[in-house]
């Protein structure tokens, strides 16, 4: 079996990626993962997709959560 298409491997990206879906929920870019449709390839907590912002009272803009994600 090739090194690269290992089931290890397979799976170690699977939940990479899903952490990466998780981030970008968490910044307030769930439009993005849902308009990508990758979504439905991960099992995600609801409490993700209804999350708020800790203070709505500032506003945080664009390039702040771009930024924030980033890191």
């Amino acid at each position: 079996m090739d090194r690269q298409t290992s089931p290890f491997r397979i799976l170690r990206n699977l939940r990479r990626s899903g952490e990466i879906v998780a981030v970008l929920i968490n910044h307030g870019f769930g439009d993005l993962v849902e308009r990508l449709g990758i979504a439905r390839y991960f099992a995600l907590p609801s409490q993700l997709w209804n999350k708020t912002p800790a203070d709505p009272h500032i506003p945080i803009t664009r390039g702040t959560r771009i930024r924030q994600t980033l890191e």
